[in-house]
């Protein structure tokens, strides 16, 4: 799948259409606008997500308006929530 940000910077990700749930283990995930807690509405983006020890898989996200988000998810424990940067 691709939209601009991943042809822009020539990214191969999922497609996906929640951007907590679905993005839970390590990865490249692209999501179009409309996904289920997309970190800004009306834009679609790019999610890299890494884990670390099977604690905690950190998220950085980049939507299509040039935003960042990072979020945090604790298996067991919580999805996270999206936190704007910059």
């Amino acid at each position: 799948m691709n939209n601009g940000l991943s042809r822009k910077y020539d990214l191969v990700g999922v497609q996906i259409n929640d951007c907590l749930v679905d993005t839970a283990h390590t990865g490249n995930y692209i999501y179009r606008s409309g996904a289920k807690n997309s970190p800004e509405s009306g834009s679609g983006g790019i999610i890299l997500t890494w884990g670390f020890d099977q604690v905690y898989t950190a998220r950085i996200c980049v939507t299509t308006f040039g935003t960042v988000f990072t979020s945090i998810y604790q298996p067991g424990i919580s999805y996270g929530t999206w936190q704007k940067r910059g």
